[in-house]
């Protein structure tokens, strides 16, 4: 029951974001921690559908850090 209500939920939340499949990634620059508290939502985030090869996925990384 915990699995299958786990992966429920991972379903479910799939379906809202409107991710097509798996995987799927969302790469974003993000503050972690007391900074998070009242931090505005992060300026651009990269949606990545499917397979990504590691080059791409760094690729998208160094984006979101601004370089």
């Amino acid at each position: 029951p915990v699995i299958n209500n786990e992966l429920k939920q991972n379903f479910d939340l799939a379906n809202a974001f409107n991710f097509p499949g798996t995987p799927a990634f969302v790469i974003a620059k993000i503050p972690v921690g007391q900074a998070a508290v009242n931090a505005a939502p992060p300026s651009t985030a990269y949606f990545l559908p499917g397979e990504v090869s590691a080059q791409d996925l760094q690729k998208y990384v160094n984006k979101a850090r601004g370089g």
